[in-house]
Protein backbone atom coordinates (compact mmCIF):
# COMPACT_ATOMS: atom_id res chain seq x y z
CA UNK A 1 0.00 0.00 0.00
CA UNK A 2 1.27 3.44 -0.90
CA UNK A 3 0.39 6.65 0.83
CA UNK A 4 0.37 9.87 -1.08
CA UNK A 5 0.47 13.33 0.31
CA UNK A 6 -1.89 15.74 -1.39
CA UNK A 7 -1.89 19.47 -0.92
CA UNK A 8 -4.94 20.84 0.87
CA UNK A 9 -6.18 24.40 0.67
CA UNK A 10 -6.08 26.44 3.85
CA UNK A 11 -9.23 26.10 5.85
CA UNK A 12 -10.02 29.38 7.54
CA UNK A 13 -13.12 30.16 9.53
CA UNK A 14 -13.84 33.83 9.98
CA UNK A 15 -14.72 34.82 13.56
CA UNK A 16 -16.64 38.09 13.57
CA UNK A 17 -15.60 39.05 17.11
CA UNK A 18 -11.92 38.87 16.17
CA UNK A 19 -12.05 40.69 12.83
CA UNK A 20 -10.94 43.99 14.37
CA UNK A 21 -7.61 42.63 15.66
CA UNK A 22 -4.88 43.80 13.30
CA UNK A 23 -2.90 40.94 11.86
CA UNK A 24 0.22 42.99 11.05
CA UNK A 25 1.19 43.86 14.63
CA UNK A 26 2.06 40.90 16.90
CA UNK A 27 1.43 42.78 20.17
CA UNK A 28 -1.65 44.83 20.93
CA UNK A 29 -1.58 47.04 24.00
CA UNK A 30 -4.62 46.52 26.20
CA UNK A 31 -5.57 49.13 28.72
CA UNK A 32 -5.90 47.61 32.19
CA UNK A 33 -8.94 48.63 34.21
CA UNK A 34 -8.28 50.42 37.49
CA UNK A 35 -8.34 48.27 40.62
CA UNK A 36 -11.41 48.82 42.71
CA UNK A 37 -11.29 48.13 46.41
CA UNK A 38 -8.33 47.10 48.47
CA UNK A 39 -7.68 44.68 51.27
CA UNK A 40 -10.62 42.67 52.53
CA UNK A 41 -12.80 44.42 55.04
CA UNK A 42 -12.60 43.38 58.68
CA UNK A 43 -15.97 44.86 59.53
CA UNK A 44 -18.59 42.79 61.35
CA UNK A 45 -20.53 42.12 58.13
CA UNK A 46 -17.62 40.48 56.34
CA UNK A 47 -17.59 36.88 55.18
CA UNK A 48 -14.24 36.21 56.84
CA UNK A 49 -14.75 34.13 59.95
CA UNK A 50 -12.40 34.03 62.88
CA UNK A 51 -11.10 30.57 63.70
CA UNK A 52 -12.91 28.93 66.55
CA UNK A 53 -10.86 27.61 69.43
CA UNK A 54 -7.29 28.05 70.49
CA UNK A 55 -4.42 27.98 68.00
CA UNK A 56 -2.56 24.68 67.53
CA UNK A 57 0.00 23.76 70.15
CA UNK A 58 3.65 24.51 69.35
CA UNK A 59 4.41 21.00 70.59
CA UNK A 60 2.95 19.66 67.34
CA UNK A 61 5.86 21.27 65.50
CA UNK A 62 8.25 19.70 68.02
CA UNK A 63 6.85 16.24 67.28
CA UNK A 64 7.14 16.79 63.55
CA UNK A 65 10.74 17.99 63.93
CA UNK A 66 11.86 14.71 65.52
CA UNK A 67 14.02 12.61 63.23
CA UNK A 68 13.82 8.84 63.76
CA UNK A 69 12.12 9.15 67.16
CA UNK A 70 12.03 6.28 69.63
CA UNK A 71 9.03 5.35 71.73
CA UNK A 72 10.71 7.12 74.67
CA UNK A 73 11.12 10.30 72.58
CA UNK A 74 7.40 10.26 71.80
CA UNK A 75 6.31 9.34 75.34
CA UNK A 76 5.73 12.88 76.62
CA UNK A 77 3.87 13.80 73.43
CA UNK A 78 1.64 10.72 73.65
CA UNK A 79 0.65 11.78 77.18
CA UNK A 80 0.14 15.46 76.32
CA UNK A 81 -3.18 17.00 77.42
CA UNK A 82 -3.70 18.44 73.91
CA UNK A 83 -5.37 15.89 71.61
CA UNK A 84 -3.71 17.45 68.55
CA UNK A 85 -0.28 16.70 69.97
CA UNK A 86 -1.27 13.11 70.81
CA UNK A 87 -2.76 12.63 67.33
CA UNK A 88 0.45 13.92 65.71
CA UNK A 89 2.57 11.69 67.96
CA UNK A 90 0.55 8.61 66.96
CA UNK A 91 0.88 9.54 63.27
CA UNK A 92 4.64 9.98 63.76
CA UNK A 93 4.79 6.60 65.49
CA UNK A 94 3.10 4.96 62.49
CA UNK A 95 5.41 6.74 60.08
CA UNK A 96 8.71 5.85 61.79
CA UNK A 97 7.90 2.47 63.45
CA UNK A 98 10.38 2.57 66.34
CA UNK A 99 11.00 -0.55 68.43
CA UNK A 100 7.99 -1.27 70.64
CA UNK A 101 5.58 0.70 68.48
CA UNK A 102 2.80 -1.90 68.48
CA UNK A 103 2.10 -1.74 72.24
CA UNK A 104 1.96 2.06 72.13
CA UNK A 105 -0.31 1.99 69.09
CA UNK A 106 -2.67 -0.44 70.80
CA UNK A 107 -2.69 1.77 73.89
CA UNK A 108 -3.71 4.74 71.70
CA UNK A 109 -6.95 2.89 70.91
CA UNK A 110 -7.98 3.69 74.51
CA UNK A 111 -7.44 7.45 74.14
CA UNK A 112 -10.22 9.81 75.25
CA UNK A 113 -10.19 11.69 71.93
CA UNK A 114 -11.91 10.11 68.94
CA UNK A 115 -9.46 11.57 66.42
CA UNK A 116 -6.50 10.01 68.24
CA UNK A 117 -8.30 6.65 68.21
CA UNK A 118 -9.04 7.10 64.49
CA UNK A 119 -5.37 7.77 63.67
CA UNK A 120 -4.33 4.74 65.73
CA UNK A 121 -6.94 2.54 64.01
CA UNK A 122 -5.86 3.76 60.57
CA UNK A 123 -2.26 3.02 61.53
CA UNK A 124 -3.12 -0.51 62.58
CA UNK A 125 -4.95 -1.10 59.29
CA UNK A 126 -1.94 0.22 57.40
CA UNK A 127 0.56 -1.88 59.36
CA UNK A 128 -1.38 -5.14 59.43
CA UNK A 129 1.35 -6.94 57.48
CA UNK A 130 4.16 -5.93 59.85
CA UNK A 131 2.44 -6.12 63.24
CA UNK A 132 4.29 -8.62 65.44
CA UNK A 133 1.10 -10.23 66.78
CA UNK A 134 -2.03 -8.99 64.97
CA UNK A 135 -4.34 -11.21 67.02
CA UNK A 136 -3.62 -9.07 70.12
CA UNK A 137 -5.81 -6.35 68.59
CA UNK A 138 -8.86 -8.57 69.12
CA UNK A 139 -8.92 -7.86 72.87
CA UNK A 140 -10.31 -4.43 71.98
CA UNK A 141 -13.62 -5.91 70.78
CA UNK A 142 -15.41 -4.79 73.94
CA UNK A 143 -14.49 -1.09 73.72
CA UNK A 144 -17.39 1.33 73.15
CA UNK A 145 -15.99 2.99 70.00
CA UNK A 146 -17.26 1.18 66.86
CA UNK A 147 -14.16 2.28 64.93
CA UNK A 148 -11.93 0.52 67.45
CA UNK A 149 -14.14 -2.58 67.43
CA UNK A 150 -14.04 -2.72 63.63
CA UNK A 151 -10.25 -2.55 63.57
CA UNK A 152 -10.17 -5.16 66.36
CA UNK A 153 -11.86 -7.59 63.97
CA UNK A 154 -10.34 -6.32 60.70
CA UNK A 155 -6.67 -6.69 61.61
CA UNK A 156 -6.82 -10.29 62.89
CA UNK A 157 -9.22 -11.28 60.10
CA UNK A 158 -6.42 -10.87 57.58
CA UNK A 159 -4.43 -13.56 59.38
CA UNK A 160 -5.35 -17.15 60.27
CA UNK A 161 -6.49 -15.97 63.72
CA UNK A 162 -10.07 -17.08 63.06
CA UNK A 163 -8.90 -20.71 62.99
CA UNK A 164 -8.23 -20.51 66.73
CA UNK A 165 -11.22 -21.88 68.73
CA UNK A 166 -11.05 -18.97 71.19
CA UNK A 167 -11.30 -16.58 68.26
CA UNK A 168 -14.54 -18.20 67.13
CA UNK A 169 -16.32 -17.01 70.28
CA UNK A 170 -15.07 -13.46 69.78
CA UNK A 171 -16.14 -13.48 66.14
CA UNK A 172 -19.57 -14.89 67.00
CA UNK A 173 -19.96 -11.98 69.42
CA UNK A 174 -18.80 -9.56 66.71
CA UNK A 175 -21.48 -10.90 64.35
CA UNK A 176 -24.09 -9.47 66.74
CA UNK A 177 -22.42 -6.04 67.00
CA UNK A 178 -24.48 -2.91 66.39
CA UNK A 179 -21.94 -1.57 63.87
CA UNK A 180 -22.19 -2.84 60.29
CA UNK A 181 -18.42 -2.70 59.68
CA UNK A 182 -17.73 -4.89 62.70
CA UNK A 183 -20.28 -7.45 61.50
CA UNK A 184 -18.87 -7.41 57.96
CA UNK A 185 -15.28 -7.95 59.12
CA UNK A 186 -16.43 -10.76 61.42
CA UNK A 187 -18.25 -12.46 58.52
CA UNK A 188 -15.16 -12.15 56.36
CA UNK A 189 -12.93 -13.63 59.06
CA UNK A 190 -15.27 -16.56 59.60
CA UNK A 191 -15.58 -17.12 55.86
CA UNK A 192 -11.80 -17.14 55.40
CA UNK A 193 -11.36 -19.63 58.24
CA UNK A 194 -13.94 -22.01 56.78
CA UNK A 195 -12.42 -21.84 53.28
Amino acid sequence: MRFRKRPVALYLVPVPELQHVPSQRPVVAVEQPPLVGGPASTAAGTRIRKTAGPPPSPRIAQVLALEAPTVDDLGSYLADPDAGVRRTAVATLVEHLPDGYSAVLLHALHDDDGEVRRVAADGLRELVDVLPRPEVVAVHLKLPDPLVRSVAVYVPSLTRWADDPAARDALELALKDTDADVRAYARRALYKSSA
